[in-house]
């Protein structure tokens, strides 16, 4: 075989490579999904301003569904059920199996590919912090009356909890939004 040839083979054989390893791919199944829609979103750096990227995800009536996508750099991106969310943290050429309970969703979710235990994580921290979002927003109400309340210890408690299972690990970004509403609070709470 010619130089020539081997040379056009070996550069074809790169572009397959490179294309093939920016692919994350996301399968797996829900257990019923009724007349809802199961969609994968990515939301821009700045919310407010850019248009969200988001695809709805073809479920087969099996509830099985399959989704390979363009990933340059790691990246959290959520899957939506209704109105509840979970993240998933996609990788050049990353495969996840992800198998969704709907009655359970989002606190129940299976991950499998993962290089750490990032799934299990959000599960736990979801545990913990069940019904936390509630007393919050509750607290929030008698600050905006005056009433004496513990808005600043609940907010603190999410936030360490955030701390727990997310500080320096790809979900870092919900660790830091924990402190963001801690100080928000805080800064509520004196006014």
């Amino acid at each position: 075989m010619p130089s020539s040839e081997i040379s056009i083979l070996f550069a074809i054989s790169c572009l397959f490579i490179a294309s093939c390893s920016n692919q994350a791919s996301i399968n797996g199944t829900v257990d019923y999904l009724g007349d809802a829609n199961l969609i994968l979103e990515e939301k821009p750096i700045h919310y407010k301003y850019a248009p969200v990227n988001a695809e709805t995800l073809s479920v087969s009536e099996d509830g099985s569904f399959s989704l390979s996508l363009p990933v340059e750099e790691p990246t959290i991106q959520t899957v939506h059920l209704n109105d509840e969310f979970y993240p998933v943290y996609l990788t050049p050429s990353n495969d996840l199996n992800i198998n969704i309970t709907r009655s359970d969703f989002p606190e129940n979710v299976q991950v499998k590919g993962y290089s750490g235990n990032w799934g299990e994580r959000y599960n736990n921290y979801l545990k913990e912090i069940d019904g936390l979002d509630s007393q919050i927003l509750q607290e929030v109400e008698k600050v905006k009356v005056g009433k004496p309340h513990r808005l600043t210890e609940l907010s603190k408690k999410k936030y360490e909890i955030a701390q727990k299972h997310f500080q320096d690990t790809p979900f870092n970004e919900y660790y830091m939004k924990a402190v963001g509403e801690h100080l928000v609070f805080k800064v509520r709470s004196i006014e």
